[in-house]
């Protein structure tokens, strides 16, 4: 993601239809339980999510600032013991 031109941006990562918990947040992400909100400063692969299940959930970004660019989805399988 991007927001190189506005200087940053804001979005808000939601999974299901509401704001991650403190424990699916990934490391960019500011999870308070009410919001999941990230600041884009610089074009770079943020993480969003973490989970050690592997299962079906909807992930919605919305962006809050004008000037967001996403230009790729990676999503890394989690290792099952």
């Amino acid at each position: 993601m991007s927001a190189e031109e506005t200087g940053g941006a804001l979005a808000q990562v939601n999974i299901d239809g509401a704001p991650l918990r403190p424990g699916e947040a990934g490391e960019d992400v500011r999870s308070s339980g009410r919001k999941s909100p990230i600041a884009v400063r610089e074009p770079r692969m943020y993480r969003l999510l973490k989970s050690n299940r592997v299962e079906t959930r909807l992930i919605e970004i919305s962006t809050l600032s004008r000037g967001l660019e996403a230009y790729a989805f990676t999503f890394v399988s989690c290792v099952m013991d």
